[in-house]
């Protein structure tokens, strides 16, 4: 570990505290000697907040550290009684948030035995709802464990009103520590073992600055117009330097979310426009001119119909970026007067103006193949080539043009994209250093070609590679070695879900040469710690940026956005009252009341308010297990209602014998309402409980409303899904339709629901449902003959099942002898009582209306009629 590392070490050891470090800087490396320290079996320890790339990644450091107690991943497939073995027998344990809550509700941890919980990711704690609720269960019982949280995001702890303080509150912990980049420390640790730095500014072509500038004046109208059209909103942030960054959709997002529904057309398509040219500004310094044209006119916003489209659509920007998108890969159009004469070569084939990063990348090879040539008889031997690109494509971009040439290259993607079949150059006989050397030589490939003699047809083969290409794996995105001198590897710094995918390759590669194609800080500050951690093995990093550009521009505003981050949590820090029992070790700490009712419904006159809580019934809701994925339980838990968290078959809340409540979120009601297996549920609950209740849930963070932000899709209007609600409260007249716009909305309706009512029985709840599990389900059978014949005669729901395993429909009943019933039915009784009613005849003398007896009269037995009947079971 390093001096600095070693320090954030100790103090975090010492104390229950948030750690704050800025991105890049090791924390995955400090996270893994905590996890080092605790892999023994006398200690008990659960990690929050990992995924299963992370938990694989710190059991594969650890094993190659040589540590043999390794962490366990506890998942579904351990049952409980198995579970509670394995946290008897101590260790590590990576748990989901589900079953942690269950586990400790049922006081299946051993809660007494637990040495602490380390918290990964804590910036997300101002916002979840397991996390805290586990965090606060585990304190209740356990006053002497740790809590330790980490986090490398100081960006997300600035926004909102005192987020960090509330992070704090969340995890009950007391101290915080604050190790940005200019700490003293990190500072003295990095200049003993700098890297070699080349910065390298990159002049943007004519047609590049002005469809840059061109860019920046439309995304400058667009906020103009957004402010103007919504003069309530907090617009101090809507500048075009923040618009730059992927921070900005989310700013903007959060404001607009409470009253989306409130806004009209051309707001929802200015948040719209505002990201398509944040991607078409990236697009600019990152791809070439043939992708960018793609991406340019494959917008939203020139594909709308022409009363849709926005405002910037036509100004004189928007027109000058369109033409010279086009110029940089067809070549300028310029008006001829009018000649008979056929066009010169050279006004034939396309422009295709390569990115001027290409011919620097070319040089800086050169330069690297010189290096190794110094070095290649000496101890450092030849030294790897890493280039990092922002994404997959600009990999293969890279790929492409180091191993066919510029103008080869660009023609392969133009024939692509265009669906184009124009003759490609080749040159077999040479090799790739070769290549490498003619395509320096010609460079300048804005002028057409001259003939068309050296140029053939693409080949079967080249297509099957551009096939290959689109192949990429969505789970973890290899590096690809592409040169062999010097030895050259590519790979992406975005859009791979692994977050420690550079650190593998940095650990596997371990280059002594890193070319920077695309900025970014994460892995700028990876490369200090990689040399800091190797200082006598030499590192050179050649950072490519386009001067005067948005490229620089993001990267400059990403380090002023942390700076700034970390001056406000420092000020935070020096003035933050933080009271003694933050840490909730006090046996009466006021944090683990467990109060039914607010503050302000309380009577103090009564022993301080006290004795109405004494009076206070002891109310129990069970609840189905999936259900503990959502922040409804957690909320029910603090209001004093006790959990009995089971698996239930029918509903997900039991709040009393005769109220099953189904609750939904907005896209699970789309979707269960597409499917259909809301039906099937209501049908379930309106059997079996006499007051059904169909809860829909709202983001409390959304507008109230059915057009809220990403509700109502393409597969289902917001017409049909009032169609639909309406249609199921029309079939199942008991069912009840509840609104809730939150959570602790939601929690409040419950708890006044089970005011003076009967509390449920978890086994009745638990068994309902559970026996129809394997014969009589509802996936199984249809349910309206199902219903029908559990209202019949000596036929109930434990005879049922043996009809429907033996008989096809209500024909082939009624068709059976009182015998062949008898044996079904395993009753004489029952039998008989079936048997009379289904062939008896029915007495119209014995009615009260002649009219209703007159339609229901017949000679022939029940069932003889040659309408066939529905079957029990489905196809």
């Amino acid at each position: 570990m390093l001096e600095y590392e070693n320090q954030i070490f100790l103090d975090m050891y010492q104390e229950n505290a948030l750690l704050v470090m800025c991105e890049g800087l090791g924390l995955d490396r400090i996270f893994l000697n905590f996890l080092r320290l605790y892999s023994d079996l006398k200690e008990l320890v659960f990690v929050l907040n990992t995924d299963q790339l992370q938990q694989e990644y710190y059991i594969e450091k650890l094993r190659s550290l040589g540590v043999n107690q390794l962490p366990c991943i506890m998942t579904s497939e351990y049952g409980a009684q198995e579970r509670k073995r394995m946290y008897a027998r101590g260790g590590i344990f990576f748990a989901s948030s589900r079953i942690l809550v269950m586990d400790l509700l049922v006081d299946r941890i051993p809660v007494h035995l637990v040495s602490g919980m380390l918290v990964t990711k804590a910036h997300k704690m101002a916002d979840a709802c397991q996390e805290p609720f586990i965090l606060r269960l585990f304190r209740q019982k356990n006053k002497e464990g740790f809590i330790k949280g980490f986090t490398d995001n100081p960006v997300a702890l600035v926004g909102g009103y005192s987020r960090m303080e509330k992070v704090m509150k969340n995890m009950f912990v007391g101290k915080v520590f604050l190790w940005p980049r200019f700490h003293l420390n990190i500072i003295e640790c990095m200049d003993k073992r700098k890297p070699e730095v080349i910065e390298i500014g990159v002049e943007l072509t004519n047609s590049m600055k002005i469809i840059q500038t061109s860019l920046l004046e439309i995304v400058s109208a667009c906020l103009k117009e957004l402010k103007s059209n919504n003069p309530g909103l907090d617009t101090d942030e809507f500048t075009v330097e923040n618009s730059l960054g992927k921070s900005f959709d989310r700013s903007v997002r959060n404001q607009l979310d409470p009253i989306w529904n409130q806004l009209g057309s051309k707001t929802k398509h200015l948040v719209a426009d505002l990201r398509t040219l944040r991607l078409l500004l990236q697009a600019l310094a990152q791809y070439d001119c043939v992708t960018f044209l793609q991406m340019l006119e494959g917008s939203s916003g020139t594909q709308r119909a022409f009363g849709n489209n926005p405002g910037w659509i036509f100004l004189d920007a928007a027109d000058n970026m369109f033409g010279h998108a086009r110029a940089r890969v067809r070549g300028n159009k310029v008006k001829q007067p009018e000649s008979k004469a056929k066009p010169t070569k050279e006004t034939t084939g396309p422009l295709l103006e390569a990115s001027p990063k290409w011919e620097i990348l070319l040089e800086i090879l050169d330069e690297i193949r010189e290096a190794n040539k110094q070095t290649e008889k000496t101890e450092l031997g030849v030294g790897k080539v890493l280039i990092c690109v922002s994404e997959m494509r600009g990999i293969y971009m890279i790929r492409d043009f180091l191993k066919f040439g510029t103008r080869a290259a660009l023609l392969r993607i133009y024939n692509k994209t265009f669906k184009k079949s124009l003759l490609i150059p080749t040159d077999e006989g040479n090799s790739k250093d070769d290549l490498l050397k003619k395509n320096k030589e010609s460079s300048d490939i804005q002028t057409p070609p001259d003939s068309c003699e050296d140029i053939i047809p693409d080949s079967k083969d080249d297509r099957k590679t551009l096939e290959e290409n689109e192949e990429i794996d969505a789970i973890r995105y290899r590096r690809m070695k592409v040169l062999d001198s010097p030895e050259t590897h590519l790979h992406a710094l975005h859009g791979n879900p692994d977050p420690y995918i550079l650190s593998r390759a940095l650990e596997e590669i371990q280059p002594r040469y890193v070319i920077l194609y695309d900025s970014s800080i994460h892995f700028v500050r990876q490369l200090e710690v990689y040399k800091a951690c190797r200082p006598g093995v030499p590192l050179r990093v050649y950072f490519l940026t386009f001067q005067s550009s948005a490229e620089e521009q993001v990267y400059l505003t990403s380090l002023r956005r942390e700076k700034e981050a970390f001056h406000s949590l420092i000020q935070e820090k020096a003035t933050m009252v933080i009271p003694k029992e933050r840490e909730g070790k006090n046996k009466d700490d006021p944090q683990f009341e467990r109060n039914m009712k607010p503050a302000y419904e309380i009577n103090s006159r009564k022993a301080g308010g006290q004795s109405g809580l004494v009076e206070e019934k002891k109310q129990t809701i069970v609840v189905d297990m999936r259900e503990f994925r959502s922040e409804l339980p957690s909320l029910l838990h603090k209001r004093g209602i006790e959990i009995e968290p089971i698996t239930i078959e029918v509903g997900d809340y039991i709040l009393t014998p005769n109220i099953c409540v189904e609750r939904k979120s907005l896209s699970d009601l789309i979707g269960s309402l597409g499917s259909g297996r809301l039906y099937t549920q209501c049908v379930a609950m309106s059997r079996h409980y006499s007051q059904p209740m169909l809860l829909i849930e709202f983001d409390a963070n959304k507008a109230f409303s059915f057009q809220a932000r990403g509700v109502a899709g393409a597969t289902l209007t917001l017409k049909e899904l009032n169609q639909k609600l309406t249609l199921l409260l029309l079939h199942f007249p008991k069912l009840r339709l509840a609104w809730c716009s939150s959570p602790s909305t939601a929690a409040e309706l419950f708890h006044d629901l089970k005011l003076t009512r009967e509390q449920p029985d978890p086994e009745k709840a638990a068994a309902i449902g559970a026996s129809e599990a394997d014969g009589s389900s509802d996936e199984k059978y249809n349910t309206a003959p199902y219903d029908f014949l559990l209202k019949l005669p000596g036929i109930n729901s434990k005879n049922c099942r043996s009809i429907l395993h033996h008989v096809t429909d209500l024909r082939h009943l009624c068709r059976l002898s009182e015998e062949q019933l008898e044996e079904l039915l395993s009753s004489k009784i029952n039998a008989r009582q079936l048997y009379e009613f289904l062939h008896e005849k029915y007495d119209a003398s014995t009615s009260k209306s002649t009219d209703t007896s007159a339609k229901m009269k017949s000679k022939r037995p029940f069932g003889g009629g040659k309408k066939p009947f529905n079957k029990f079971k489905k196809k």
